[in-house]
Formats: C-alpha cells, structure tokens, sequence
C-alpha cells in the first residue's frame, strides 16, 4: 500500500494549499540566510519548534552551536558569526528538519564536505525521512547507495552539441 503525504490535501482551499506547503521541505544547494539576523530567525524557530540535539550531534555541528557567544541569539552573517558552505548546508537540513516535512527535496547536500562527513550526513538523512519521501540531487554517485534508494534516476546533460540532451537511467 502507498501511503500519499497529500492524500485529501489538495484542493482549492487557502488552507489545504498552506497544509500542502507546511509537508514540504527544501534545501536549495546554496542556502539563503538572513544578513545580519539571528541564527533563532533563519532557522525559523518559532512556537512549539525545538532543536533536537540528536539532529546537531548527527549533522556535526556541535562544535558550531557551542562556538555561538550568544547562542540562538548569535547573529549570522557579514557582522556576525560566518558559517561555511558545509555547515550553512547543514543548518539549512536542520531547518527543514525543524517542520518534520513529508518529502524533503535536497540539492548537493554533500557540497563544501569531505567523504566521510558527507556519507554519515546522508545516512542521518536516509534515518530520518525513512517515513517520508527524500528526493536527492547529488552529483557524486557514490554517495547515493548509502541511501539504498528505492528508485536512482541518473540524468547525465551533454551541452557540446546545438541541443541540449539527456540521458536517463533508471
């Protein structure tokens, strides 16, 4: 049986639309961050939303988080604390973590990481939406069996001709 995440979501409701929005999570492969705001805003933080100390310790950036001198408060950004491109890629899956998505769409989660770090990222991530539907754009190809995929759809693009082709595997 196949469970649908948008099973009687959709509809021309404003409120089934914002229902259908809330269950998606994005994570673009270079990850926008408020200048100069709070880590507690671009993480979104807001009610009932807590940081779970699992999600920091598995995504590695404890170290991040207890560099903080003002914590959550800390300001990221040209005047404040500047995360790398790992760790901005990492906050940016534990922001979309923070709204417990039913699919989760990831570009280049592996960018700014090394091997190691990138494999044990993808396995929390494979953990975690286990439940739900993780959709992966990743360009080392290695790191995709970690997920043990249900379905790999390699895309390869050839720009040396007048048209741009693709080649997809499934």
């Amino acid at each position: 049986e196949i469970h649908s995440p948008f099973a009687n979501a959709i509809s021309d409701s404003p409120t089934s639309i914002l229902k259908t929005h809330s269950q998606i999570g994005y994570v673009e492969q270079d990850p926008f961050f408020f200048d100069n705001e709070n880590l507690e805003t671009n993480l979104n933080i807001q009610g009932d939303d807590t940081l779970n100390a699992t999600w920091i310790e598995k995504l590695e950036l404890t170290d991040f988080f207890e560099s903080l001198p003002q914590g959550l408060k800390t300001r990221i950004g040209r005047e404040g604390v500047q995360p790398s491109r790992g760790q901005k890629i990492r906050l940016a899956i534990l922001r979309a973590l923070i709204k417990k998505p039913d699919i989760l769409f990831v570009d280049e989660p592996s960018a700014g990481l090394n091997e190691s770090l990138a494999e044990k990222m993808l396995a929390f991530l494979a953990h975690e939406m286990r439940h739900g539907i993780l959709v992966l754009s990743e360009h080392r190809s290695s790191l995709a069996q970690i997920l043990r995929p249900t379905q790999i759809v390699n895309v390869e693009m050839n720009y040396d001709s007048d048209f741009v082709t693709r080649d997809c595997q499934i």
